[in-house]
Parts: structure tokens; sequence; C-alpha cells
């Protein structure tokens, strides 16, 4: 296993046993890469941009993008499934590629906060998460419960799911748990820095990415990374 990190100009860095399949090094991108998805076989992965751009390397397929809509929100999302790829935008919206199949979007909901993120466990449908801590269920995805009406002293970073529940992960390090799934505090220390996002496995561990380490729940450290360029780092791939 592993984990790849990508930053906002596409570079992509691969850990654990994982490979480099290649990045948007020395290209300049239109829009800032927002999301990096994994393919099944771990052989591959997808980097989405905020324009709606889409870039497979490895085993990944490119079934299509949303570059060339009119947006009327960045996209900041992507969920990668055999045969097919959703994208999220922040307004709520979804964006279906390939033979996976639109299950609905909160894109008519008068959102509290932006959609930040996106994730599936099947083929059948998809969650949402908002800034606020909002969740949005669509199609087979199952509802636990959410923060949106909890008043947060610290921001939704991230949304990690697994076949029995999720966290909705926030930048102080608390992983608060729905469904059966525990809530637990990664909590802050010097030299870490806050929660950037946060990539959960479907046996229920999961792997952190603080602004400056990149950390798993047994505190083991990936070797050789240096500080300054985890800092740049903002989105996982499993």
């Amino acid at each position: 296993g592993g984990a790849w990190t990508v930053d906002a100009n596409g570079v992509v860095a691969n850990h654990g046993g994982l490979l480099h399949y290649g990045d948007l090094s020395g290209i300049d991108v239109a829009a800032p890469i927002v999301d990096i998805a994994a393919t099944e076989t771990g052989a591959g992965y997808l980097l989405v941009a905020a324009d709606g751009g889409v870039f497979a390397f490895g085993d990944a397929r490119f079934y299509g993008s949303a570059a060339h809509l009119p947006l009327a929100s960045p996209v900041v999302g992507v969920v990668l499934r055999p045969g097919g790829y959703w994208l999220a935008a922040a307004d709520g919206g979804v964006f279906n590629f390939g033979n996976v199949a639109f299950y609905g979007s909160a894109g008519a909901i008068d959102l509290a906060a932006d959609i930040i993120g996106i994730e599936a466990t099947n083929d059948m449908g998809y969650r949402l998460v908002a800034a606020d801590g909002g969740v949005f269920v669509f199609g087979s995805a199952d509802f636990h419960g959410s923060l949106g009406n909890v008043q947060l002293t610290n921001g939704v970073v991230a949304l990690a799911s697994t076949s029995s529940g999720y966290w909705v992960a926030t930048e102080d390090g608390t992983m608060h748990g729905f469904g059966q799934v525990g809530t637990e505090a990664l909590g802050l220390s010097a030299g870490r820095g806050h929660l950037i996002d946060v990539g959960a496995f479907d046996d229920g561990t999961y792997v952190a990415v603080f602004s400056d380490v990149i950390m798993t729940e047994a505190e083991r450290f990936v070797a050789g990374l240096s500080p300054e360029r985890i800092a740049t780092w903002d989105a996982l791939a499993w």
C-alpha cells in the first residue's frame, strides 16, 4: 500500500510501495490541480483541475472533462470508479463521465457553505461534504450524520469514507466519526501543522496529511519527505 500526493501545480509524489506514473511537471496548467484519485489496481491515477480539466496517468482512463463547460463554480474533487468518474463543484454540481450514472447533485440547494469534496464506496452513489461539515448523499450512499448543525471552530478539510461509515475531518486534526467509525483526535503538535486531507481504506484505517508531515494512525512517518515539499501537497489518493 501507500499514497500519492499532488500539489496545485500537478506535481505528484509517491509514498510507500506505489510507483510514480507521471504528472504535470513543467506543464503550464490553466487552473490549479485540486484532487487526485487512484485506480482500483493501484497502477494509475487521475488529476483534476479547478476548471474541470482531467489528466490520466498509468492505467487510469480518460472519459472526458468539464473544462469545456461554462462552470458556475470551480471543481473541487473527483471520485474514480471502474469505467468512469464523477467530478464535484463547489456549488454542489456533479458531473459524470464514462459508465457511472448521475444520481443527483446539490446544485439546486441553497448551500450554507461551499462543497469541498466528494466520496463514494461503490458505483451506485456518492457523498458530498461542505466546508461547514454538511454531508449530502445521493444514490445508494448512506447518510450517518453530519456537522452541518454544529458550531465549528476549525474548518472542515475532508470526508473519508469506509464501508461502515465516514469521518468528517477538521483542520485541527479531529476525525468526527459517523456510522460505525468513532471520533478520534489526531491533534496538533510542534512540527505537524494543520490537517490538510485524509484518505481512508475500507478496513477503517486511514492516512492523514498535515501541512508539515504525512502520518499513519500508528504515527509512522514516511521516510525521506521534507516538510517544505509536504506543505504544498493538498490531496491524497488510495
